[in-house]
C-alpha cells in the first residue's frame, strides 16, 4: 500500500472527516483492520482566521499554498469529476462568510463546468 499525503481542511473538525472517510474506504476495500498510510498536514486555523479578518489574503495564501512536486488531488476537482459523471449540473455550497463572499467562489457560481 502506498503512503498518501493529506492536507487537512481549514480546521481539525473538517480534517477529521477526511481522515475518517479515507480510512473507512481502505478498510472496506482491504477488510480487517487495514487503515490508510497517511502523512497529515493541518494548519492552525486561528492564524488563518486572524488573517481573514485583517483582509490579508496574501499571507493566508502563503500559509495554505500546497507547493509540492508530487501529484495533487484537490477536493473540488474530485467533486467536479463525480458531478460530471453523474450528470449533475447544479450544486450548492455551504460555507462560512469568508468562503461564500470571496471572489473565487463568486466567479465559480457564474461558471459552468458542463
Amino acid at each position: 500500500m502506498k503512503t498518501i499525503g493529506l492536507i487537512g481542511g481549514m480546521s481539525w473538525e473538517s480534517t477529521q472527516t477526511y481522515y475518517r472517510l479515507v480510512n473507512q474506504h481502505v478498510r472496506t476495500a482491504l477488510g480487517g483492520l487495514h487503515s490508510a498510510r497517511v502523512v497529515l498536514y493541518s494548519a492552525d486555523f486561528a492564524e488563518i482566521e486572524a488573517l481573514q479578518h485583517q483582509g490579508n489574503w496574501q499571507a493566508t495564501a502563503e500559509i495554505l499554498a500546497a507547493a509540492v512536486s508530487i501529484p495533487l488531488l484537490h477536493i473540488a476537482d474530485a467533486t467536479a469529476q463525480v458531478l460530471q459523471r453523474q450528470g449533475i449540473a447544479c450544486v450548492g455550497l455551504l460555507g462560512t462568510r469568508f468562503t461564500m463572499e470571496q471572489a473565487f467562489y463568486q466567479l465559480a457560481r457564474k461558471t459552468s463546468y458542463f
